[in-house]
């Protein structure tokens, strides 16, 4: 019997994951998630990420063509959720 190995990264809070994917939908409709979920799934299942992470997120968001990494940065240090705000386009 061959033992369990645990997949994925550290457990931790994905709301600021699922925040990324309703902002691809805002910015980008079902392509700007569909960009963004595989990364994602990606990240935490094979490269053993933290998907609660802001500079991990940032680095799927640019990736993607989503936002740049800065602009995602910026909208985390405002403690914005990430940038969730329709007002503000790049955001």
């Amino acid at each position: 019997i061959m033992p369990l190995r645990a997949m994925g990264g550290p457990l931790s809070d994905s709301t600021k994951a699922h925040r990324l994917m309703a902002k691809a939908w805002e910015l980008q409709g079902a392509e700007g998630q569909d960009s963004i979920a595989p990364r994602i799934f990606k990240a935490y299942n094979e490269d053993e990420l933290d998907i609660g992470d802001d500079d991990v997120l940032s680095d799927i968001a640019e990736e993607a063509g989503l936002m740049t990494k800065e602009t995602v940065r910026s909208c985390q240090r405002d403690r914005s959720p990430l940038c969730h705000d329709a007002t503000v386009p790049e955001c």
